[in-house]
């Protein structure tokens, strides 16, 4: 059920006069009235914190998850993109963005350089919907490197709130003044522990033992 935009607003402007924010983590938004109420916010309130988007369209199970229309991908592409030190999609929300097949890991890297043009400061691609049986890569570009991280394949399902775990870990070290690179490397050997101690209470996939 989405939330409705005031709402959205009441809640970042009550934590916004609370605290200091060193962060700030976008994941799931269901549409573009959410999606502009939100840029609307933090520019207004905190205009200089470095901002890392999780453009969640669709579930690592491959399910739909938001109510994106051409208009949502447009203000993703034309405005939020240019406000962000990091946006973080998986292939499918690559596709989506760049309008394009991606099937290799060549492909993910001219996917991270069309990004990249649309005015973000870093793109990390996350290679874990490419068909390879033995490692994940993601890719990294940003103005100063081009960086592909590589890591074993768990054989397993039990990866529910990967991504989302993994763009709010990285947040975490960019809050505490980790360097991007390190704070990805950092993120993903945590993503990595806590799936592989994934916790699984019922049918379907497991979710991600953060504890680990």
């Amino acid at each position: 059920m989405p939330i409705h935009p005031e709402f959205i607003a009441k809640q970042i402007g009550t934590i916004c006069t609370d605290i200091p924010i060193d962060a700030v983590k976008i994941g799931m938004i269901f549409d573009l009235q959410s999606l502009e109420t939100i840029f609307t916010c933090l520019d207004e309130l905190i205009p200089d914190a470095p901002i890392i988007f999780d453009p969640v369209m669709i579930s690592s199970s491959g399910v739909k998850l938001s109510k994106m229309t051409h208009k949502s991908l447009s203000f993703i592409k034309d405005s939020l993109m240019q406000r962000c030190c990091l946006v973080t999609p998986n292939i499918l929300e690559a596709e989506t963005i760049c309008n394009m097949k991606i099937v290799s890991l060549d492909d993910m890297v001219v996917a991270t350089q069309i990004m990249k043009r649309m005015g973000a400061q870093a793109i990390l691609l996350k290679g874990g919907h490419l068909q390879d049986d033995e490692m994940v890569h993601d890719v990294l570009l940003s103005d100063k490197l081009l960086k592909i991280f590589e890591s074993p394949r768990l054989p397993t399902n039990n990866n529910h709130g990967s991504g989302c775990a993994l763009a709010s870990a990285i947040a975490t070290g960019i809050a505490n003044k980790i360097g991007l690179e390190e704070s990805i490397q950092q993120a993903r050997q945590y993503v990595f522990r806590a799936m592989k101690n994934a916790i699984v209470p019922g049918t379907g996939h497991g979710t991600l033992n953060h504890i680990a």
